[in-house]
């Protein structure tokens, strides 16, 4: 009962997906549920996006993309799956998510971030599940 309440809450609480259609191709959507799940956009400007594992794996490789001058926002939820995000050197990233039985791995150099860096804030849940942020 509570998982399921975990999950429905997750799911309420997401940024709605009224995407522009113009800024589409900007914004990266994966589920993977029982399956793997293999992302890296090229091309446009990378505004964000929304990646969901359940019971799988998530991969999205940021490392060709091209940042947007505003920051990118990444919302994730992983249920007893797993999750890695891979980021060009340089990035700031902002982690602020929610672990329950699960973690989040930020495996980035400690290097401050020049002024004026790409940032990507990364919101969400992990549940009997994990995330790991590397270059």
């Amino acid at each position: 009962g509570v998982g399921v309440f975990l999950v429905i809450k997750s799911v309420r609480t997401r940024r709605p997906s009224a995407i522009p259609r113009a800024d589409r191709e900007a914004f990266v959507e994966a589920t993977a549920v029982f399956s793997g799940c293999r992302r890296q956009p090229q091309g446009q400007p990378f505004k964000g996006g929304d990646v969901t594992a359940i019971f799988g794996g998530i991969e999205l490789d940021l490392r060709s993309a091209e940042p947007s001058p505003e920051p990118m926002v990444l919302d994730v939820f992983i249920l007893f799956g797993g999750g890695e995000v891979r980021v060009p050197p340089g990035w700031s990233v902002d982690v602020r998510t929610t672990s329950i039985f699960g973690g989040v791995g930020h495996k980035i150099a400690d290097v401050p971030a020049a002024a004026g860096a790409p940032r990507l804030v990364v919101n969400g849940s992990t549940i009997f599940g994990g995330l790991e942020i590397r270059h």
